[in-house]
């Protein structure tokens, strides 16, 4: 019996992993490491500020919007600032600056030995309703936001990838 339940789980484990490298990619660059679905472009052309941006297709016709992950890299070293002090500017930027913004969740979270902030805030954007979870770090006086942007709509639908990515993320260089 025993040997049975090794073999299942054995099996159930080689499945997850074979189907994650399978139907998913690697982005890897000096600094840090992220998975996404192979049906997700990438953009790495710097656009906004951004690092790369991963891009889902379009599910229809009628659809006009793509849901994505971007990565912002801010240099913090002017105003020496903390993770803590960094998300209380943030929160204050989507109370203040994003039509409509809302604080959903604020959570500090630590994984991998490295401490984050998890914010979920929804927001009205060119007529949609919009929902974004973020990944925060201050790491060597630089912020890292890694954020996850769909429709209100879909975010149901869609929040199982978007944070498989999100949590995909990790630095490649233990003095991150």
């Amino acid at each position: 019996m025993f040997r049975l339940l090794f073999i299942l789980l054995l099996t159930g484990i080689l499945v997850f992993n074979t189907s994650f490298t399978f139907f998913w990619k690697k982005y890897k660059d000096y600094n840090d490491t992220i998975h996404h679905p192979r049906s997700w472009s990438i953009d790495k052309s710097v656009k906004l500020g951004t690092k790369f941006i991963f891009t889902s297709g379009l599910d229809s016709t009628t659809d006009t919007f793509q849901e994505n992950i971007n990565l912002i890299i801010q240099d913090v070293s002017e105003l020496d600032l903390s993770l803590k002090k960094f998300v209380e500017i943030t929160i204050q930027q989507i109370k203040t600056m994003l039509p409509n913004g809302k604080l959903l969740v604020n959570k500090r979270v630590r994984r991998g030995g490295r401490e984050f902030q998890r914010l979920i805030c929804t927001s009205t954007m060119n007529k949609r309703n919009m929902k974004f979870e973020q990944y925060c770090w201050v790491v060597q006086q630089e912020a890292f936001i890694l954020t996850f942007t769909c429709e209100e709509s879909e975010y149901d639908k869609y929040r199982k990838t978007g944070q498989k990515i999100l949590n995909s993320f990790v630095f490649n260089k233990k003095e991150l």
